[in-house]
Order: structure tokens, then C-alpha cells, then sequence
């Protein structure tokens, strides 16, 4: 979960967690890529806000997919399609949830994500 605002970040990590999930925060996209490199475990999922200050989701989802191109992305947003246009974000295959969610919002796109997340191959 990569969120700029402490409250918010601390609302979905609970959000996820008391749906079963496990969860790793960070606030920042610099931060979350420091994460995923520490990190023994896959990385299913990764949601994170799509404008944040240093580093927009859209940077860090391009990151990741060169580290990591199995991890899903789900992006989350309280601004519109019009601001986020621009952005090259909102394409048709693109996971999104606007804000304001609920945590029924989030679980379902969760589980919808997951549900289609191809399933590693053994050599």
C-alpha cells in the first residue's frame, strides 16, 4: 500500500489487513521501492495513490514491472479522469478505484485483481 497521507495509509492497511491480507505501507514511492527490495516474500499487489509528491504511482508502477512483472497494480485516485488523463493512467487495462472507497469497495477490487493474477510457471 503506497500512500502519501498518514490516515489514509493507516485506514486501507487496516482495511486490508482485516480482510486477511497481508500488508506492507509505505508512504512514498522511493519508500515502496526500497520495500520491495528488502522484501523476501512475492508481492502480489501493489496499490498505491496515483499523484504523490517525488514519485507518481505511475513512475513506481514502471519501476516495478522491470523488478517485478508478475506484481499487480491497482491504482487509487480522488481526483478525475480528467486530471488523471494526462497522467496516462486510465488505460482500458488499467486496475482503478476512485476515492472515497469503502472497504467492501476494496476488498472486491482486491479479490477481482488477484483472481486474474496469472500463476507462476515451474521450469
Amino acid at each position: 500500500m503506497v500512500e502519501d497521507e498518514a490516515a489514509l495509509r493507516a485506514i486501507f492497511q487496516r482495511m486490508l489487513g482485516s480482510a486477511g491480507y497481508q500488508v506492507l505501507v509505505a508512504d512514498s514511492g522511493v519508500s515502496a521501492l526500497e520495500l520491495v527490495g528488502t522484501h523476501t516474500g512475492p508481492i502480489d499487489l501493489v496499490v498505491t495513490d496515483v499523484l504523490m509528491p517525488k514519485m507518481s504511482g505511475v513512475a513506481l508502477a514502471e519501476r516495478l514491472r522491470s523488478s517485478h512483472p508478475e506484481t499487480r497494480i491497482l491504482y487509487m485516485s480522488g481526483y478525475s479522469n480528467e486530471v488523471l488523463g494526462p497522467q496516462g493512467v486510465l488505460t482500458p487495462d488499467t486496475h482503478f478505484i476512485g476515492k472515497p472507497f469503502t472497504a467492501s469497495e476494496l476488498e472486491d477490487k482486491v479479490r477481482e485483481i488477484l483472481a486474474t493474477a496469472p500463476r507462476p510457471t515451474l521450469d
